[in-house]
């Protein structure tokens, strides 16, 4: 590894600390540093390219420049992007994770895009679908049925995100979201997570005003059987 000395107004101070000091900049010997291509000066299609970047900053710094882009272009570019992904794709789940980030900061559904997040074959996506469906759930006819399936899922992860996401619904059939996940194989997270989801829903449905999920319950230690 090397240090470079990076000259700015400290290092201009006559009366700044000669003896110790900041490592401004490290970058590998023997390496050339990485150059980050200029995102400022491209169009939608070509932020969405930079999608398959092994760089994390380059894909957040694309994905930013997509947040904020007029709507109509990036959401005419992202379906075609998403049109031309298929299962054989390399790295196809992590590219469809990546995508449906621009269409939720656009608040767009894409039921079909969801539908591939939710069978695929890393539960980690799985998911995040299960959050997105959630998001999108007053846009979705079907949000009920998709989160009772991932309730069944087989990893922990996805069942916990179903039932966060269960209590953004305002049918009573939410309840049976929950109910399901703690029916299943059980895991440190999703009783407790349950037992929160299950107060939100039963003063929602009570008041018949749209549930708030991040309103904690008054009990110190939520019990299920309550409800």
């Amino acid at each position: 590894m090397k240090a470079t000395k990076v000259d700015g107004v400290y290092s201009a101070d006559p009366k700044r600390d000669k003896t110790h000091g900041r490592i401004w900049r490290i970058t590998a010997q023997g390496r050339a540093p990485i150059k980050q291509p200029n995102l400022a000066a491209m169009k939608p299609a070509e932020l969405l390219a930079q999608l398959r970047s092994p760089e994390r900053w380059t894909r957040y710094q694309a994905k930013r420049l997509l947040f904020d882009a007029p709507s109509g272009d990036v959401l005419k570019a992202a379906d075609e992007f998403v049109a031309k992904l298929a299962p054989t794709t390399p790295d196809d789940e992590r590219l469809l994770l990546e995508v449906i980030g621009v269409f939720e900061a656009h608040e767009t559904a894409r039921p079909e895009l969801l539908n591939r997040l939710l069978t695929a074959k890393d539960p980690r996506v799985r998911a995040y679908g299960a959050r997105v469906v959630g998001a999108w759930a007053e846009k979705l006819p079907e949000a009920v049925k998709l989160l009772h399936d991932r309730a069944r899922d087989e990893h922990p992860r996805v069942r916990l995100e179903a039932v966060v996401a269960a209590s953004y619904l305002p049918q009573p059939e939410a309840v049976e979201i929950v109910t399901q996940a703690v029916d299943a194989q059980r895991d440190t997270a999703t009783p407790l997570a349950s037992a929160l989801r299950l107060h939100a829903l039963r003063e929602a449905l009570a008041g018949g005003c749209p549930p708030d999920p991040t309103t904690p319950p008054e009990e110190t230690s939520p019990n299920l059987t309550e409800t």
